[in-house]
């Protein structure tokens, strides 16, 4: 975790952090705490299906049991989550 204050050293320049950016969590990065089941299942599934498109698949088997266990929190399950967790799977 950044403090706030804290001086680093990027591309040979050095800047300070402001308090606000220091505690923030990354840009794009959004909280799958603040999100129901079935948002969480989607987010991740994303996640898993772009890393595998990049040919990471070392991030997307990461990725791959949580979002497995997204989709199976959400309860019973539809037919396009079903497909869903049959895609992560693979």
């Amino acid at each position: 975790m950044l403090r706030s204050g804290l001086l680093w050293l990027v591309c040979g320049l050095t800047c300070a952090l402001p308090a606000a950016a220091a505690d923030a969590p990354p840009a794009g990065l959004a909280s799958l705490a603040a999100m129901d089941p079935a948002e969480q299942a989607r987010q991740l599934y994303d996640r898993v299906v772009q890393y595998a498109e990049h040919g990471k698949l070392d991030s997307a088997k990461l990725f791959a049991p949580m979002a497995i266990l997204a989709y199976e929190s959400m309860g019973p399950l539809d037919h396009h989550a079903r497909y869903d967790i049959g895609m992560v799977r693979l």
